[in-house]
């Protein structure tokens, strides 16, 4: 089964090309100026591609956590592009489309309401699952 990523206007990337595209960022010194910045732009479109979904899911969560505690604080972050390919480099079974920190959400100042944070992660999982059927 080949999965196709969509970036930008009409930009079809494949799993296979993101993985290669690791591959040659983590080994730079054995491939060609022209495949590493291929390479990296592969890995811009992917941190795209994270950055969007990234954006919608920490909507969703900060608009549940604001039901929680209004004075919690909830951030999001990318990883940027020298931290993904150091990782890469320093794992060197690591693949990039299976690295599972690219992008992140964190929500503080809510530990004493863990019961209903519960509650809140299965309401986004339903939420989110209801958008994917759209």
């Amino acid at each position: 089964m080949r999965l196709y990523y969509t970036i930008k206007r009409n930009i079809i990337v494949t799993r296979t090309q993101i993985k290669r595209a690791g591959k040659i960022l983590k080994e730079q010194e054995s491939h060609s100026k022209e495949e590493i910045e291929s390479a990296e732009n592969t890995l811009t479109y992917w941190r795209t591609i994270h950055g969007k979904v990234i954006n919608e899911f920490f909507n969703i969560v900060l608009s549940e956590v604001n039901k929680i505690n209004k004075n919690a604080t909830v951030v999001q972050r990318l990883k940027r592009s020298p931290s993904i390919i150091a990782k890469l480099k320093r794992f060197p079974q690591m693949q990039l489309t299976t690295m599972q920190d690219i992008a992140g959400i964190r929500a503080h100042s809510l530990k004493r309401y863990m019961s209903t944070i519960i509650l809140m992660w299965n309401r986004i999982l339903v939420l989110l699952m209801l958008q994917q059927s759209i």
